[in-house]
């Protein structure tokens, strides 16, 4: 299992012990089921919102990688004609997404 994976179930089982400590909580104090269901819904928004957010941004910088790596390819191809070399084939989205690297463009 990648770390990643475990990081995202302990992420699920905090998520779900957190939402078992409010309802507790709420039991304590005794707030009645309507404000219960409120508060959960206001819970939900937010988290939901949160992760909506970090997948946008994930997204955003995916497409960055993507055109940086497109930018790379076109400047080695360029390089090539240059020097007249043969032009190089490098799968560079295979490199870039499988090492985690961050091709640069700039």
């Amino acid at each position: 299992m990648r770390l990643s994976e475990v990081h995202a179930a302990e992420s699920v089982a905090y998520l779900n012990r957190s939402l078992a400590r409010l309802q507790d909580i709420w039991e304590e104090i005794g707030i009645p089921d309507e404000q219960r269901v409120q508060r959960t819904n206001a819970v939900h928004k937010h988290t939901k919102s949160l992760l909506d957010k970090i997948i946008e941004e994930e997204k955003s910088l995916k497409n960055k990688l993507l055109k940086s790596i497109e930018a790379c390819r076109k400047e080695l191809a360029n390089l090539c004609d240059e020097l007249q070399l043969p032009p190089f084939e490098v799968d560079l989205n295979e490199y870039v997404f499988a090492t985690g690297c961050r091709a640069s463009s700039g």
